[in-house]
């Protein structure tokens, strides 16, 4: 609802500016179309930095293995990529109310994108469970590589599905 008060504040500030009510709604658009794109990428980088610094910091005080692994293999880094996507994607509809077409359009793209992220994050995943299981004796002789590739194959046609 925030948004939507500051858009109609926006708004009437540009319509005692002098500008129409086309382009006042056009220029608001615009506007805070690319704040939000603004504020995603910042929020990004943000996520980037607290969550890689945070827990590679936290990772370096413990004395388990797995967690050097989520690191080794970005898992916090894929999940970081989350944060600004869901925010655009809970944002736009809320900036392009008026015009269905382009949230519908835009909702997709972030849909996509938020699978992507996800397909991502569960690689990463997956490549942290493989080397935890390639460690022990049990599955030392055991074709690990290839059971995680066909698990990966059939991921990334489930979640394509979903696009």
């Amino acid at each position: 609802m925030i948004i939507k008060d500051l858009k109609k504040l926006f708004i009437e500030y540009l319509l005692e500016s002098g500008l129409s009510q086309h382009y006042s709604e056009l220029i608001s658009i615009l506007v805070f179309v690319a704040a939000a794109i603004v504020i995603g990428l910042l929020m990004d980088r943000t996520a980037r930095f607290l969550l890689l610094s945070i827990f590679t910091r936290l990772v370096k005080k413990t004395k388990t293995d797995w967690d050097d692994l989520l690191v080794e293999n970005k898992v916090f880094y894929a999940f970081a990529h989350l944060i600004p996507v869901l925010f655009i994607f809970y944002v736009i509809p809320q900036v392009l109310d008026h015009n269905i077409i382009w949230v519908d359009y835009l909702e997709r793209i972030s849909q996509s994108v938020i699978v992507i992220v996800l397909i991502v994050l569960l690689f990463r995943i997956l490549n942290v469970i493989k080397t935890i299981i390639g460690r022990l004796e049990a599955f030392k002789d055991k074709p690990l590589d290839s059971y995680f590739q066909l698990t990966k194959i059939v991921i990334s046609i489930i979640l394509s599905l979903l696009i």
